[in-house]
């Protein structure tokens, strides 16, 4: 909820700036100041959506491997996001991984093949939402350099609220992996326990 109120505060601002200079120095028309920032609201959310298809299906698969030197997450790190309190407002970041088929919302099993599914998805979405919150700067080539007045404060916006999700995938991520090694390595043990079992078994019969 506090997600989408800042999202149409900073919008709600905006339009009121664009109206402004239209009504008081006519330097753009009416419809213009109307339709320009929430033509870049919706630049950025079809940006979002763009980058989430071309990541999941024009990339392979190893891209998103957690093993990858970029995606570890240190403890010095994550130390970091719990200063920030982090805790207190990752669940007020809207989650749209359910709309790809798998919700990152809450964690619904610790089965190994689970939770190994779930440390990859927290890898896409953090590119995803990284490269959202820099591409999204691209916008502004559509625009002429004086009214960036409405352009800047929407892209900033997306800039920080897209950076949220990064700093939430790589805080679960790290949480997770300790979870997934450990059932991971429990899991083998488990296995050669069982092989031997049924090896004893076998001399038996």
């Amino acid at each position: 909820m506090l997600y989408f109120l800042i999202i149409s505060l900073v919008v709600a601002g905006t339009l009121v700036s664009t109206i402004c200079v239209s009504c008081l120095a006519g330097t753009i028309t009416l419809s213009y100041a109307i339709i320009a920032p929430l033509f870049v609201l919706l630049y950025v959310f079809i940006l979002l959506g763009i980058l989430d298809l071309i990541l999941r299906f024009c990339l392979p698969k190893t891209c998103w491997n957690y093993e990858r030197k970029y995606f570890a997450v240190s403890k010095k790190e994550v130390r970091l996001y719990e200063k920030l309190k982090i805790r207190k407002w990752k669940d007020k970041v809207p989650e749209w991984g359910k709309s790809a088929g798998f919700s990152k919302s809450n964690l619904q099993s610790l089965e190994v093949d689970y939770l190994k599914k779930f440390i990859y998805e927290t890898c896409i979405g953090e590119i995803l939402h990284l490269s959202a919150a820099i591409l999204g700067f691209t916008c502004l080539f559509i625009f002429p350099v004086k009214h960036y007045y409405f352009v800047l404060p929407i892209l900033l916006t997306n800039f920080l609220l897209n950076l949220m999700p990064c700093f939430i995938q790589r805080y679960n991520r790290a949480r997770l992996l300790v979870v997934y090694k450990f059932k991971t390595r429990h899991s083998i043990v488990t296995d050669t326990q069982k092989n031997e079992q049924l090896n004893e078994a076998g001399q038996i019969v």
